[in-house]
């Protein structure tokens, strides 16, 4: 869960909040038998059908468990599946939003594949890579950025800490 309008309180309308409700794990491909305990038949079904029941579903959990008053409150709920985010995003492959598996082949050294580790596109001077494509991947707020920062630093002779010393004495 995210509450982006802290960050952000121009999104939305002024003593509300937009509240994110990211679920990582769920089938790009489904059977209606393993989405949710309702009586639903075995009978596979499409993520357009089944999006706003499994949302449902979502809300009515977090209500029960953590959240008593969020179903009473919701003023709009918008649903991606893992299909709506393929088509939205290109690097969303099957819908994933960590921009590519986060399986051991494109993890650590390897992210997103070990020609393209280490910020950088060997074959283009000065381009750098950063986001959940790189290493640590998704869900590591700033890391990667941080990370390719301090890479396009060393490329360029600078010492980090006195860029980050000098950026504190501006503040």
């Amino acid at each position: 869960m995210s509450n982006d309008s802290v960050a952000d309180p121009s999104r939305i309308p002024s003593g509300k909040h937009l509240l994110k409700f990211l679920i990582l794990s769920v089938p790009y491909k489904v059977n209606s038998e393993y989405i949710t305990p309702n009586d639903w038949t075995s009978t596979s079904r499409d993520w357009e059908q089944i999006k706003d029941q499994y949302s449902d579903h979502i809300v009515d959990m977090i209500s029960e468990k953590y959240m008593p008053k969020l179903k009473s409150i919701i003023l709009k709920r918008v649903v991606y599946s893992p299909i709506d985010f393929e088509k939205k995003h290109g690097t969303s492959v099957h819908g994933t939003l960590s921009c590519g598996a986060v399986i051991p082949y494109q993890s650590k050294s390897m992210r997103p594949i070990p020609q393209l580790a280490g910020y950088k596109i060997p074959q283009v001077p000065n381009i750098y890579l950063c986001g959940a494509g790189s290493h640590p991947g998704p869900g590591v707020s700033m890391a990667p950025g941080r990370n390719a920062a301090q890479v396009i630093l060393a490329d360029l002779n600078l010492d980090p800490d006195l860029i980050f010393q000098y950026s504190e004495q501006i503040r």
